[in-house]
């Protein structure tokens, strides 16, 4: 049985791109959450998926955090749904800085 792992990675974005890979292959990740928030300021609007991959080059969406349906700074979660994989990251699809001089972008996964 594979004991318990807790990845992280926190990310400051001025554009939309993808963030950094976090490598969980040793013992994968099944679960995630992300969080959007504005540095020194309030963003006027982003977009920001989690994104997944077996291989370390294809990766596919598994949930958004955007100003449509989440407010800055909230924490979104997978919830009970499972995405079990070897590697995971953000990507900023769009970002609009509003007052902000940055969007902090944390995402954590856990197995």
């Amino acid at each position: 049985m594979l004991s318990k792992w807790f990845f992280a990675s926190r990310d400051l974005k001025t554009s939309p791109s993808p963030g950094k890979t976090v490598d969980c292959s040793a013992s994968p990740a099944k679960s995630f959450s992300v969080q959007v928030s504005g540095v020194n300021g309030t963003l006027t609007s982003w977009n920001v998926v989690i994104e997944v991959s077996n291989d370390n080059e294809t990766f596919t969406t598994i949930t958004t955090h955007s100003n449509l349906n989440e407010v800055e700074g909230e924490t979104k979660s997978t919830g009970a749904n499972l995405f079990p994989c070897f590697y995971f990251r953000s990507r900023c699809v769009s970002l609009n800085l509003g007052t902000a001089s940055s969007g902090s972008v944390i995402l954590d996964g856990a197995n």
